[in-house]
């Protein structure tokens, strides 16, 4: 809809998160949109030293936390 991504725009600035073993966590949308439109861009990321496992065992319990009703 707004054309090709550029270097700079806004929707770009912040990075994906991915997990140690290279799941990602959060920013799969941006990525997906970037690569059915240009799959030679990169995106920055933040690398968690973490393995998606880890992550998301973690993530579900602090949902349940602060009551979240989990999706079994």
């Amino acid at each position: 809809k707004f054309g090709v991504p550029r270097r700079g725009a806004s929707i770009l600035n912040a990075p994906i998160i991915m997990s140690r073993n290279y799941y990602i966590i959060d920013g799969h949308h941006r990525w997906g949109q970037v690569m059915l439109v240009n799959p030679e861009f990169s995106l920055q990321a933040v690398v968690l030293p973490l393995d998606i496992v880890t992550l998301l065992n973690m993530s579900k319990s602090y949902g349940t936390a602060i009551g979240n009703k989990q999706n079994m």
